[in-house]
């Protein structure tokens, strides 16, 4: 079956520790897509996002400690992104627990555009500091 994200090198960051988190939020991404082919989203969608709550809060942090660790820049603009996701996956969570029928389609375009452009854009600029320590 195709998967929903395909990674390559190109989302790598050049730090493996954040390359390898980066690489389990997408294999938890592509488990959602992959119930969804087989019409088994409703049994997956409430065990992803209380993954996905728990993974981003210990991914964040671990994403946090090179923020200080490098002098980060741009520190306050990246951990506010940081912020608002775990406050939509928050409103998700809500959402699933009252049962709303298009929380599936919600769920799985937000996650693949926020993480592709959160890699892409934004932690691509942390890239730079990863080479350069």
């Amino acid at each position: 079956m195709p998967e929903f994200i395909l990674w390559t090198e190109k989302y790598s960051v050049g730090n493996n520790e954040i390359d390898h988190q980066h690489l389990k939020l997408v294999k938890m991404i592509n488990e959602l897509y992959e119930a969804f082919m087989k019409k088994q989203q409703a049994v997956i969608l409430n065990k992803i996002i209380n993954e996905l709550v728990d993974y981003t809060v210990y991914h964040f942090k671990e994403e946090q400690k090179y923020f200080y660790m490098f002098n980060y820049t741009e520190r306050n603009k990246h951990l506010k992104q940081h912020s608002d996701f775990i406050n939509k996956i928050n409103e998700f969570k809500k959402d699933l627990e009252k049962g709303s029928d298009a929380l599936f389609f919600k769920v799985i375009n937000f996650l693949r555009t926020w993480l592709l452009n959160h890699i892409e854009k934004t932690d691509m600029q942390l890239k730079e500091y990863f080479l350069n320590k």
